[in-house]
């Protein structure tokens, strides 16, 4: 799972934020709480200097008598192939943090060994505020946590379908709509007319980065529900009919040339207007781009900045889902959680901290980031009549796949798909076929996993 990308990210965003939220809220029964006695945390984060960048320059100024702490996760070494999950643990163990801030697998394995502060009593006590927070959210983080919430999301990163409506209207093509499979939606992208070589050609849809099969069909069958592995069994599912159909169809549309593909590269030194108005749908070169909430903004500076020169008129629909289950999908929506360690002697104070930068004050003040999607529902706002629900409509779930693959040894994924990669090349050069491509991944495969 990848988390949206935050390219040069405005230093003083955080400055400017922090002045406009002491001073809206300086006077609100948040910061006016009596004086109380001096507290310490300690907080488990990344690193000092982005803790304080995000979060702790505006709690401190708000809550003066609790000391913060900044237990850096930076201080573990990255290892290729290495399962940098049992550091962190260590970590926790040696250093004893209040607050956690936690990947999704570090949190269910926390939550499952009884680690974690059943935050329930301190949500009831507080009067913290669950029901404003998007549709389905708490409950996908029960479902990490075997139904008990341990934690909370400051974030939350759902996925739609952006198209351009004056580019569908050209090609009398009828626009996208809500729930669509990815069968349909490359279908769709496929009727936009492909001049090989012509620059000022349309294309349909702006896939990933990396032209490979695996990417795309891997995309398309975690929406449907499918795996590549039974984790209970420990057999690989790789050749069934399900994927070779999904497969199948990745590579049609690879070879259709109505998706646009490009290798990520190092931006050249230009302004950051420049570098936005590089993305093809941005450009009006692509009529369909599949991104998160935060593309709007990319959407908007660079109106500002080239005004004709850009996409106009456009809107949004859902991504992808399973036609069998259209109402939730197995999405990267969460990915970081904040949780108090079960062993802190100070739940209180620990609470104050993940309740504000969970809570509704925060997210009022965040609302306008750049980065993530409003994670409570009020402070969703377009005056332009833009399908922002698109973002919304749609339940996250844990997927099969993950399900699935948390069974196995840590870097199992990583070396099958490594081992997968070569193979469904040759199908994607025509070398063979998708079928005889999965039928030795199945085989080969199944001996890496033995």
């Amino acid at each position: 799972m990848k988390r949206e990308k935050r390219l040069f990210k405005p230093i003083k965003l955080a400055i400017l934020l922090t002045i406009a939220v002491v001073m809206s809220v300086g006077c609100s029964s948040i910061g006016s709480e009596p004086e109380e006695a001096e507290q310490t945390i300690k907080v488990l984060y990344y690193d000092e200097a982005s803790f304080y960048s995000q979060y702790g320059t505006i709690f401190s100024a708000l809550y003066p008598n609790i000391n913060i702490e900044v237990i850096s996760t930076s201080v573990i070494p990255y290892e290729e192939g290495k399962d940098m999950d049992k550091p962190v643990m260590e970590l926790i163990a040696n250093e004893k943090p209040d607050v956690l801030f936690l990947g999704t697998n570090q949190y269910k394995q926390l939550a499952g060994e009884g680690n974690l502060y059943d935050l329930d009593t301190l949500i009831a006590e507080s009067k913290y505020d669950l029901t404003g927070i998007a549709p389905g959210v708490v409950d996908y983080i029960k479902s990490l946590s075997g139904g008990k919430l341990y934690g909370m999301a400051p974030s939350y990163y759902g996925k739609a379908v952006y198209y351009n409506k004056d580019l569908f209207t050209k090609h009398n093509i009828p626009f996208p709509e809500d729930r669509m499979s990815w069968e349909s939606l490359i279908q769709l992208a496929e009727r936009f007319p492909a001049h090989e070589g012509s620059e000022d050609r349309t294309y349909g849809l702006k896939a990933m980065y990396s032209k490979n099969l695996l990417s795309l069909g891997k995309e398309m069958g975690i929406a449907q529900g499918l795996s590549f592995v039974n984790g209970t069994s420990k057999q690989l599912t790789v050749n069934t009919d399900a994927w070779k159909t999904v497969f199948a169809s990745a590579l049609k549309a690879v070879q259709s040339k109505s998706l646009y593909w490009e290798e990520e590269q190092a931006p050249a030194m230009v302004s950051y207007e420049d570098y936005l108005l590089r993305d093809p749908f941005i450009s009006g070169k692509v009529a369909m781009v599949i991104e998160g909430y935060p593309f709007i903004n990319n959407i908007k500076r660079s109106q500002a900045a080239h005004k004709e020169k850009v996409v106009q008129n456009w809107d949004a629909v859902t991504a992808p889902v399973d036609p069998l289950n259209p109402d939730v999908r197995s999405n990267d929506s969460i990915f970081e959680l904040f949780a108090i360690n079960a062993s802190t002697t100070n739940p209180e104070a620990a609470w104050k901290f993940v309740g504000y930068v969970t809570g509704d004050e925060y997210a009022r003040a965040n609302a306008k980031s750049a980065y993530t999607n409003p994670i409570r529902m009020k402070y969703i706002n377009d005056n332009e009549g833009h399908n922002l629900q698109a973002f919304y409509a749609i339940k996250p779930v844990i997927s099969l796949f993950d399900q699935e693959m948390s069974k196995m040894p840590k870097d199992f994924h990583r070396k099958l798909s490594d081992h997968m990669q070569p193979e469904l090349k040759k199908a994607a050069d025509g070398d063979q076929s998708v079928s005889d491509s999965l039928d030795t991944i199945q085989t080969s495969g199944q001996l890496l996993l033995e």
